[in-house]
């Protein structure tokens, strides 16, 4: 079988998933030897008449890229899959309510560094916040056209982790007097056992704004019959995402 697709990208500073500059160059590689590679932008899967790669996709809106590595003689690869977003970037991020940092196990920069926590509690690309709400204002700089604003939040019962019923969107051009675009909510038992992250993502928007306010209530306490019951509850958030 022709060996797995890899990929890399021109400008270090893009990696992972996203990227904010105005073009994002990629790079794709096999290492079997004279492989040819296929690839799409459009969603659709790759074959031998898509196109074939030969210099970097430059790429200047969010994509998702599928490819596939040919040999003569060979099995062909696996399909190679992935969603490239571009984002805002965020000048600045901080906490409205200062008290909800006491117990943060790192600082704001957490949410907008574009490293997305894993399902690994301890993992300090997450912001922990012990029993206080989240209320978190960003800045882009200048006024921006917005399509979509997502968070992302760890639920783990085991830890005593909660995700927020509901996370609430504002936005606003001088910081001061915000306007609320959307509110996302699910019905998430709080005793439910899976690990996971679960995002809250405000679709469809199509409004201008420099700046943005999150908000979303922590559960506080832990529920009964919880074996941590009365106990402070946690939210464990990660990446604000701003298309």
């Amino acid at each position: 079988m022709v060996e797995e697709i890899a990929i890399s990208y021109q400008n270090a500073n893009d990696s992972g998933s996203y990227f904010t500059a105005d073009k994002c160059g990629v790079i794709l590689s096999c290492n079997t030897a004279d492989a040819q590679i296929y690839y799409t932008l459009d969603g659709t899967a790759p074959n031998k008449n898509s196109p074939i790669y030969k210099d970097p996709i430059q790429l200047n809106s969010t994509k998702t890229i599928k490819a596939l590595a040919c040999k003569q003689g060979l099995a062909n690869s696996p399909i190679f899959q992935k969603q490239i977003t571009k984002v805002k970037k965020v000048q600045e991020v901080l906490l409205v309510d200062q008290t909800a940092n006491k117990e943060t196990n790192k600082c704001e920069i957490n949410l907008i560094d574009l490293q997305r926590g894993s399902l690994d509690h301890a993992d300090e690309a997450w912001m922990a916040i012990e029993q206080n709400d989240l209320a978190a204002q960003l800045d882009l700089g200048e006024v921006k056209p917005i399509k979509k604003i997502s968070l992302g939040f760890l639920k783990n019962v085991y830890e005593s982790i909660f995700v927020p019923d509901s996370v609430n969107y504002y936005i606003s051009n001088d910081g001061i007097e915000f306007t609320k675009i959307g509110s996302i909510g699910y019905k998430i038992s709080p005793f439910e056992m899976k690990v996971y992250v679960k995002d809250y993502v405000l679709d469809g928007i199509n409004k201008s704004a420099r700046y943005i306010k999150i908000e979303a209530k922590n559960m506080g306490t832990c529920p009964h019959p919880h074996f941590n019951s009365g106990g402070k509850a946690w939210l464990l958030c990660d990446e604000i995402i701003v298309e």
